[in-house]
């Protein structure tokens, strides 16, 4: 009594520790991760009659005990009209449930940058597209087999094939002036392989069709970063990963519900031309669209696919 007089506080800090140890030493092995009523597992240890008194801890009611076990994040309490529950938590649950937290936390973040990092990428394709049409002039050019006429922007008009297997150039100014098309270099043809037609767009999103193009890849959705002839490098939606020189052969359109944003793809006349899904028919794998100009097309789904509007963009 003379010791425990002369440094109380020691003393009851040590017997505090003890009666919590044997408290919950009774909870964990007994009930383990069980809820249970903290006035049931306090009489169970009661019946040692070793233990520790509560009388000589620093708590002065079970109550104040158990909103200690809570605080400290050893036990799941709450209270009900039958009293006070406790419930063990597992340490190593509690690690498990910390380390699960850190890495959802830290994927988070990870896809926060991959998501900036495709902005980024985006708007350096749109900068790139910019200063590729930058001065262009416009072109009419004359299908001979159809003799129908589209004004094109010069390096689209190459694409046009004559009826010799070649391609034909013609100056919209002087069509105007003589009454009809006149070639810039009559005689001259491009080769078809300068510039390879493909229905692959840049910002438009595609559906990988081919497990070639990388393990686990098939099925997931990219962005189209760059188109060189008929391929395209790409970056994973849902990673951020960058695959490059990706046949077209190896990929798909992705079709949006209603009112989803589109681009008319590059084997179309009205290719790089922005529109919304007004209605669908699946049956007949058909679209109408309507363009930003106000135009309604009914067009085949893999005329069409869907452009990247935003990181948090619903696909």
């Amino acid at each position: 009594m003379e010791r425990f007089a002369a440094d109380s506080d020691k003393y009851i800090d040590q017997f505090s520790r003890e009666f919590e140890k044997a408290y919950l030493d009774l909870l964990s092995h007994h009930h383990h991760t069980k809820r249970m009523n903290a006035n049931y597992v306090y009489n169970e240890l009661i019946q040692d009659k070793s233990h520790i008194h509560m009388n000589a801890t620093r708590w002065d009611s079970l109550a104040s005990f158990v909103k200690h076990l809570g605080a400290s994040g050893k036990c799941e309490v709450d209270e009900t009209e039958r009293g006070w529950f406790v419930r063990w938590i597992d340490p190593e649950e509690r690690a498990r449930d910390a380390a699960r937290r850190k890495r959802d936390e830290e994927e988070a973040k990870a896809q926060e940058r991959r998501m900036k990092a495709l902005l980024l990428r985006q708007q350096q394709v749109a900068d790139n597209l910019a200063k590729d049409h930058a001065g262009t002039e416009e072109y009419l050019v004359q299908d001979p087999s159809t003799d129908e006429k589209m004004v094109l922007n010069g390096p689209t008009a190459k694409r046009i094939k004559t009826s010799g297997g070649g391609l034909a150039l013609f100056d919209a100014a002087q069509d105007d002036q003589d009454g009809g098309p006149v070639p810039e270099h009559a005689a001259e043809t491009v080769d078809q392989d300068d510039a390879t037609p493909t229905w692959l767009m840049p910002e438009v999103i595609v559906r990988i069709a081919s497990s070639k193009v990388g393990v686990g890849l098939k099925n997931e959705k990219a962005v189209v970063l760059d188109v060189r002839d008929d391929a395209a490098d790409l970056i994973m939606l849902k990673t951020g990963q960058e695959v490059l020189n990706v046949p077209s052969k190896r990929l798909e359109t992705v079709i949006p519900k209603l009112g989803g944003k589109v681009m008319m793809l590059g084997l179309h006349a009205k290719r790089g031309s922005l529109g919304t899904i007004q209605s669908l028919d699946q049956e007949d794998s058909k679209a109408v669209v309507r363009l930003e100009n106000g135009e309604t097309l009914t067009v085949e789904f893999e005329d069409i696919s869907k452009v990247f509007e935003e990181a948090g963009d619903d696909i």
